[in-house]
């Protein structure tokens, strides 16, 4: 599985997901950040991580 990483997550979720790309859920809290998981063109399963800001 392949991750790109953001600065921030909900801008880049609605912008993705209003021209069609399918998410599983919402951005949620997990393990060191934020995340949400998508499907590409291709069928490949991706996600888009956000890290916390210390």
């Amino acid at each position: 599985m392949m991750m790109f990483e953001t600065d921030d997550i909900q801008s880049d979720y609605n912008r993705l997901q209003a021209q069609g790309v399918i998410f599983y859920g919402e951005p949620q809290t997990v393990p060191g950040g934020m995340g949400v998981g998508f499907k590409d063109l291709y069928g490949n399963e991706l996600d888009l991580f956000e890290p916390n800001k210390f």
